[in-house]
């Protein structure tokens, strides 16, 4: 997707969308290259966007900020994240980043994280789970009504339902409340770090 926008000659990325500065940002955070994962966020940070990239955006620039110890950058991103991800219930832009920064930031902003703190368990993947059931799953972990998350996860009202029933049978639950517990209980969760 990115490779083809690569100019060879000056060996930048050029006439690169949001979505793609974040995709970018996201594998530059991934691979450890937190410069570079600043550069790509950077635009989509300071734009009114649609929120859940800007949400996102935010997230990975307050991660690499945080790794290269600009802690008032890494603060102001990820406090600007936290509040779009709980005005518009984009609980699942968590997984963008590692449980360990997620955790260095909440405690470095000190922000008031409950919706983050009450997925944070869910956020690490059960084994067993695609993404969309993980998604899915997040989004349970939430006030959110079914139409609510499906708006959310761009998808429609009886994929929720579908998800949610497969889900229910996966976990061996049979309400969302059950589902949510087994998450966040779940032995394979334990002392996990894995994101």
């Amino acid at each position: 997707m990115i490779r083809g926008r690569i100019d060879p000659k000056i060996h930048t990325y050029a006439d690169l969308t949001y979505a793609d500065h974040v995709v970018a940002a996201a594998l530059s955070y991934i691979q450890g290259d937190n410069q570079r994962a600043l550069d790509h966020a950077e635009p989509v940070t300071e734009d009114a966007l649609e929120p859940c990239l800007q949400s996102n955006a935010l997230l990975v620039h307050a991660a690499a900020a945080l790794a290269l110890r600009r802690k008032k950058t890494a603060a102001t991103s990820f406090q600007r994240a936290e509040a779009i991800i709980q005005h518009y219930g984009l609980h699942a832009n968590y997984q963008t980043i590692s449980h360990a920064d997620l955790d260095q930031l909440i405690a470095l902003t000190g922000a008031d994280t409950e919706n983050t703190l009450r997925i944070h368990p869910v956020r690490r993947d059960l084994p067993t789970l695609t993404r969309r059931e993980n998604d899915v799953l997040t989004m349970l972990a939430t006030d959110l009504s079914i139409n609510q998350i499906a708006e959310r996860l761009f998808i429609t009202k009886n994929t929720v339902k579908t998800i949610t029933k497969n889900l229910y049978r996966r976990l061996s639950v049979n309400t969302r409340a059950d589902a949510v517990h087994h998450a966040q209980n779940d032995p394979r969760l334990k002392g996990s770090s894995a994101t």
